[in-house]
């Protein structure tokens, strides 16, 4: 919507005088950004989407938050790697070690999301005191006061449910 907004501002601002030169180079400008914006935005999900296919596909729960054609790249994706894995390698292994994406109490072969990395989020609504740690290794829990505006260095564990809920956005 935003593209489709900043090329009408373009094409009208071309249509006006010469004088309107200097508007229309930095509307042209404007809509580069946010084109790179987009671009840069959906190439990062596509990335995420590849490194933790596997994951995302085994879990119903974040599968649903794909659009059908990021569903549909993730499976074509886990199928050409899976082709290529068992050509170049796991063929010439004994056939209890084929599998790449292997779950057993030994060995997790499907990589997931470190939840414990840390992101940077702004609080959407006042929240009030929040526990960010479960106070692990006997100090005591570490709670902070959450208010609208606030921008915040925290792991995404904590606040995966605020993120949900819309409480907060990640930035």
């Amino acid at each position: 919507e935003a593209l489709r907004k900043r090329e009408e501002q373009l094409d009208y601002a071309q249509a006006a005088t010469e004088k309107d030169v200097f508007s229309s180079t930095i509307l042209r400008m404007d809509l580069d950004r946010v084109k790179y914006l987009l671009m840069e935005y959906l190439r990062v999900r596509l990335g995420k989407i590849q490194r933790f296919a596997l994951h995302i596909l085994g879990d119903s729960d974040i599968h649903s938050r794909l659009s059908d054609e990021e569903l549909q790249f993730a499976k074509q994706f886990i199928d050409l790697e899976a082709e290529h894995l068992q050509r170049a390698a796991l063929s010439k292994f004994p056939k209890v070690y084929q599998s790449f994406t292997e779950q057993s109490a030994d060995a997790d072969m499907v990589p997931a999301p470190n939840l414990d990395s840390f992101v940077f989020c702004r609080v959407e609504r006042d929240l009030g005191d929040f526990q960010l740690d479960d106070g692990e290794s006997g100090a005591p829990p570490e709670v902070a006061h959450l208010a609208r505006g606030d921008l915040l260095a925290v792991r995404f564990a904590p606040i995966q449910g605020l993120l949900e809920r819309g409480d907060v956005q990640l930035v």
